[in-house]
């Protein structure tokens, strides 16, 4: 806490400090964040607070203004403001005067705190030190998760997801490996990968463990971090977790490679490939009132599954294409029919079934497709 943070507080009615930023009519009524700081933590039915308006300047520390307010209290209180809490180590007017206590309608610049809130944040006299410190910690930390949910960077597991939707597809690389022979063939060898469809560029390599520089490019450029024979240094293994950058370290080239590989076929659009199941000839068509029409078929070749797709087949041209919606044998529902067999079948969303009709079963495979080398 040394220096501590210096801050202009305008406490109670009228702020004689500069105006705060303007609040809507929800925020006007709604009651201050305490940050879970109630009576049962010890806090009075009307606690001493102010609001913050601004960072004062000072050669001491970094210093936020705060304003309206009930009444502050005198220098040794355990104050909380947002992520910021201390004790109040002096009070001064708005003429630089030092002051014991603070009433309603008084202008101070305070210092004491920790960490600077942000403007706006409400402060408070709170009954303990420990008690400040434990909300401003939680504080900080639920701001800290907020930003890492807002902000997922990079990971094998996720690159699909990341950039699948992005017409340019990237990846960028930090590379760190522990001699200049394994650099020269990763460096030749994994943007080798690139692919028109694909791009893998490395950022930034050398030789030597992996720090926190390398950590902090990854971070502001969303780059995945790959080690190669190097160890991971403590600080810089604290901000990669912190930050959530993710640090993949191999020590087999090879599997470097087929593992980067692997992640960037991912992004690869998959291939649509058609696999016709069966065929079925309907001999005869029931229909039933809030059902609709079901299609007495014999399975002429192949099979047919339920739920697959459905083309009906009429005179050679195709009138319709769509879902088998049931599939029966007799009165029991069916999973699979064979050849051979006989089956009802209630095609979704289309009644239009006629005898002599060829329904031709199949359906949709995706089959993921393979690096093709830029030539």
């Amino acid at each position: 806490m040394a220096g501590g943070a210096v801050l202009a507080l305008a406490i109670g009615g009228t702020a004689q400090a500069q105006e705060p930023p303007p609040t809507t009519e929800a925020q006007a009524t709604a009651p201050p964040d305490t940050g879970g700081l109630t009576d049962a933590d010890g806090l009075s039915d009307t606690p001493p607070e102010a609001a913050v308006v601004a960072d004062a300047p000072s050669a001491e520390a970094p210093a936020p203004e705060p304003a309206r307010a009930s009444g502050f209290g005198s220098p040794g209180d355990a104050i909380l403001a947002g992520k910021g809490y201390g004790r109040v180590r002096s009070m001064m007017d708005d003429k630089g005067r030092q002051l014991a206590e603070a009433g309603p309608s008084t202008p101070v610049e305070v210092t004491g705190l920790v960490e600077v809130p942000d403007a706006g944040d409400v402060f408070q006299v709170v009954p303990d030190y420990a008690q400040a410190k434990e909300v401003a910690e939680e504080r900080q930390r639920k701001a800290r998760e907020a930003q890492l949910v807002e902000r997922q960077h990079v990971s094998l597991e996720n690159l699909f997801q990341k950039i699948n939707s992005s017409s340019l597809k990237e990846v960028r690389v930090v590379l760190k490996v522990d001699v200049t022979g394994s650099l020269q063939v990763l460096k030749e060898a994994l943007p080798g990968l690139s692919t028109d469809e694909v791009k893998l560029r490395i950022l930034h390599s050398g030789v030597g463990a992996i720090t926190e520089g390398d950590i902090l490019l990854a971070d502001a450029s969303d780059a995945l971090v790959i080690g190669f024979h190097v160890d991971t240094e403590p600080r810089a293994a604290e901000v990669a977790k912190d930050r959530g950058v993710e640090i993949k370290t191999y020590t087999v080239i090879y599997q470097a490679i087929e593992e980067m590989k692997a992640a960037m076929e991912g992004l690869l659009e998959p291939e649509l490939v058609e696999a016709k199941l069966g065929h079925a000839s309907v001999k005869e068509v029931f229909r039933i009132s809030r059902v609709g029409a079901i299609a007495g078929c014999m399975v002429t070749n192949g099979k047919i599954l339920r739920n697959a797709q459905v083309r009906v087949i009429r005179d050679k041209n195709i009138v319709h294409t769509g879902k088998i919606e049931t599939l029966k044998r007799f009165k029991d529902d069916a999973k699979e029919v064979a050849e051979g067999y006989e089956c009802g079948i209630k095609v979704a969303g289309h009644d239009d079934i006629r005898k002599g009709d060829i329904l031709e079963v199949f359906e949709v495979q995706k089959i993921a497709r393979k690096l093709e080398k830029k030539k």
